[in-house]
């Protein structure tokens, strides 16, 4: 085995371990911390597995280079921005949200809240992890694929798109539900590039990744921020008139 594979070995194990964190953390701060953490081991991992497919399929100099890049691109800007896109979509339509530093403020004191109201199901949640990977290691080794390291990656892919739609099924929050998304995202994202022959058709089905994640923020950033101010006024609205003394 080569050094390089040995080294993707890891960066796949260490996504399972990241991937168990976030899903027994009941902080919201903690769970955006490790999902940047997590987008950076991704990186990392996809970067090592492409870099060694496409020298082995015969591409040189700056075609390897534009390649990686289309692959790196999305999961390294959400290591980067994720956390500011959450903070965003947590504070939009709020007092403090328009002063400067404000919404880091009111995001973090959302965060803070859910995290207190939040209900803790550690041995559940555990208990789940360990279940989910075991299936998804049943169902890895059904695939006729061309080694152990394929067989790993196809594994640490479905427990990861499996425990996040776990994450949107059983966690309270919305900003860990979508967390738990993105996590699915995730999973997609490493069995394309562990599985699926690069450049062709590995390349086609990342760009539609980018799509499918670029819609995921979009409802992130846009839908969902619409839907809680809507939710707020309506709650406002009805906070006024059961107090009003004015009989129509």
């Amino acid at each position: 085995m080569s050094i390089s594979e040995t080294l993707v070995l890891f960066f796949e194990y260490s996504l399972l371990i990241v991937a168990l964190k976030i899903t027994v953390t009941n902080s919201v701060a903690r769970v955006i911390n490790m999902y940047r953490f997590q987008c950076g081991l991704l990186t990392i991992a996809v970067a090592l597995t492409a870099w060694a497919k496409l020298v082995k399929s015969g591409e040189e100099g700056i075609a390897i280079s534009v390649q990686l890049v289309l692959i790196l691109v999305l999961p390294a800007l959400l290591a980067i921005y994720v956390g500011k896109l959450l903070r965003r979509a947590t504070a939009y339509g709020t007092p403090a949200s328009d002063r400067p530093g404000g919404e880091r403020v009111d995001a973090f004191q959302v965060w803070r809240d859910a995290t207190e109201q939040g209900v803790s199901h550690r041995v559940l949640d555990v208990v789940t992890f360990v279940a989910v990977a075991i299936l998804a290691a049943v169902i890895a080794l059904r695939f006729d694929l061309k080694g152990p390291g394929e067989t790993l990656g196809l594994t640490v892919s479905l427990t990861l798109h499996l425990i996040g739609l776990y994450m949107i099924a059983y966690k309270r929050d919305l900003i860990s539900q979508t967390v738990g998304l993105l996590v699915m995202d995730h999973g997609l994202y490493l069995a394309v590039v562990r599985v699926v022959d690069l450049p062709a058709p590995g390349l086609l089905f990342v760009v539609g990744l980018w799509f499918y994640t670029v819609i995921t923020l979009f409802i992130l950033l846009y839908l969902v921020p619409q839907v809680r101010l809507q939710v707020s006024r309506g709650i406002d609205l009805d906070g006024i008139a059961s107090r009003s003394e004015l009989k129509g």
